[in-house]
């Protein structure tokens, strides 16, 4: 590296490293050839950092790469929910309709994007009594959340093509934690009721369920991204993410006034998780938190309704460590590297204990004990 490079690179990473502990309102503007990357810096190592911008969207930056760089003269501001909406607009056309409802900035068809939209704000206050009730650690989104509702597949999938999401026909929806977007597509059946069972609600009566469930789904991921539950950059174990979210949109707590336990058991990851444990799982606990994503690749629904057991016997029984747990995972340094087996069990055996074997006989007891059919 020729001594300009290296000034170069020592006056960029000083630049990043001032304004990451100045303050919070402190921007940086870094060139990549033509290219321009502009934000408050997130996270940083001698290497590499994460912009925020000011819509929310996350951009990773090499010092490597950069051939310029200076302070911005704005201060870091996020963008309101009006601007982006304003902005969403622009962005999609007439086409779409967009609304505000809490943090969210729904965009989708204009006959049914209310409906959808009363559907997010519903789960949002179902989210934030589960998770007040649990005491689980959360902080205030520090952007709005943006949820695009495509009218059909194909715009769908044209859509992740730009995104850079890898589509297949199997993927209904998805929330990137890198452009803090939730994206999806209404399902073409509109005869598939998404009153769910025991539910009083009408407003999304006449929507797909499908595209309601995946907009729930994906709605809690975006939820716990920008809460705190789970790191935007860090490497956040597959099993916790999907646990939570499998949990927190089961029936009972989108629907309960009162969140009591019984109440709260997502019956269809219950009964697929008690025949798995009948037929086939040899795995422990121990396993499946070192290597959780080897159960996904094998069989996804067998490690979802696996997830989701976990994550509701942790959350119900030991409230407090599941807590603990959750802060240690979303407060990793996002940039240490790959989150190795022994790490993860040992961030999970200092919240719950170092004997797993005794924790899995109270697993699985505890797991025998539910009822699908319980009210």
């Amino acid at each position: 590296m020729s001594r300009i490079c290296q000034h170069l690179l020592i006056g960029v990473i000083a630049l990043v490293s001032i304004a990451a502990n100045a303050n919070a309102q402190s921007q940086v503007e870094l060139h990549i050839g033509d290219a321009r990357h502009i934000g408050k810096p997130v996270a940083h190592n001698k290497q590499v950092c994460w912009l925020a911008s000011t819509d929310g969207q996350y951009s990773q930056v090499l010092f490597s790469r950069v051939t310029e760089f200076a302070k911005h003269p704005k201060p870091f501001r996020a963008q309101s929910l009006v601007e982006a909406k304003n902005e969403l607009k622009a962005e999609l056309g007439r086409s779409f309709e967009v609304q505000i409802r809490g943090s969210f900035v729904i965009a989708g068809p204009a006959k049914r994007v209310g409906k959808y939209a009363e559907a997010l704000e519903e789960m949002s206050r179902s989210f934030f009594r589960y998770i007040s009730v649990r005491r689980l650690p959360i902080v205030q989104p520090e952007f709005p959340l943006i949820v695009v509702i495509f009218p059909d597949e194909n715009s769908f999938a044209e859509y992740c093509r730009t995104d850079g999401m890898f589509f297949t026909p199997y993927l209904k929806g998805y929330y990137h934690p890198m452009t803090n977007r939730v994206a999806l597509f209404e399902a073409s059946d509109p005869r598939q009721s998404s009153n769910r069972r025991g539910s009083s609600r009408s407003e999304t009566a006449d929507l797909s369920k499908q595209t309601v469930s995946t907009l729930i789904h994906e709605g809690i991921h975006q939820l716990a991204f920008n809460n705190g539950l789970h790191s935007r950059i860090g490497q956040n174990p597959r099993w916790v993410v999907e646990g939570l979210a499998t949990m927190l949109e089961a029936d009972g707590i989108l629907n309960a006034s009162r969140v009591s336990s019984r109440e709260t058991i997502n019956r269809s990851r219950l009964l697929r998780f008690q025949e798995y444990c009948k037929e086939q799982r040899s795995e422990t606990i121990a396993d499946f938190i070192a290597d959780d994503e080897r159960y996904f690749q094998k069989n996804a629904l067998d490690a979802y309704s696996q997830a989701w057991a976990l994550t509701y016997f942790l959350a119900e029984e030991y409230s407090s460590n599941y807590a603990r747990y959750l802060k240690t995972i979303a407060q990793r340094d996002p940039l240490k590297g790959p989150y190795q087996a022994d790490e993860r069990l040992a961030d999970f055996q200092s919240a719950f204990g170092k004997d797993l074997q005794w924790l899995e006989v109270k697993f699985i007891r505890f797991i025998d004990g539910l009822n699908a059919n319980q009210r």
